[in-house]
């Protein structure tokens, strides 16, 4: 239904004059896929001032072998895909071999893609982001990365590692999978707060 409104939208012009949309997206999204996000809303938006920032996945270590292929194709095929009519950001790591994090920053309506250093590091265990982890701090008492010293009563559902035989849990297993907190949350705050204070594209230099 909201993809035929926009659809309605931008074939009678309606979507120009927007505010600026910004989102924040894991390319491993099993919920909103990245090519809705990019195709069903971005692509129909015309080019003001518009940004979709995606997650890329951990590309370092053996595990990588036991994950679907596709996973790792998305950001090449954006990068170096046709024009997009919205500026397009994907935090990946800087080598596909370590675990140091960059962002690749293709301009709307333009080709070449920009490096931009960052602080950031992939943690070990971690091989993507999910759709409920990109809001949540990594020292959310529930959600979080560390067991809280004090749970007062509190289910800890952040990165808990349950052993023992199959079907035992009143929860399902691949739901204690799921990551649910986002360790580039600082830097994720950091360009919401660019991006609000800044009536242009407010890009770090880049390299």
């Amino acid at each position: 239904r909201i993809e035929g409104q926009l659809s309605d939208l931008a074939s009678n012009g309606g979507a120009t004059g927007l505010p600026r949309i910004l989102a924040f997206q894991s390319i491993a999204d099993a919920t909103v896929s990245t090519k809705a996000v990019v195709e069903a809303l971005y692509g129909r938006l015309p080019n003001e001032g518009h940004r979709l920032v995606l997650f890329d996945a951990n590309r370092v270590g053996t595990d990588r072998q036991i994950l679907k292929p596709e996973l790792f194709a998305e950001r090449d095929r954006l990068l170096n895909g046709p024009v997009l009519p919205f500026d397009l950001e994907i935090v990946t790591n800087e080598r596909d071999d370590d675990f140091p994090v960059s962002s690749w920053v293709r301009t709307a309506g333009g080709t070449e893609v920009k490096h931009v250093p960052t602080d950031l590091i992939w943690p070990r265990d971690l091989f993507a982001l999910s759709h409920v982890a990109i809001p949540v701090r990594a020292d959310d008492a529930v959600y979080g990365e560390m067991r809280p010293a004090r749970q007062n009563g509190r289910i800890w559902l952040g990165h808990a590692a349950l052993y023992g035989e199959r079907d035992m849990l009143v929860v399902p297993e691949t739901a204690l999978l799921r990551l649910r907190y986002n360790p580039f949350f600082p830097w994720m705050t950091q360009r919401i707060g660019e991006f609000l204070e800044t009536p242009e594209r407010p890009w770090p230099e880049p390299t």
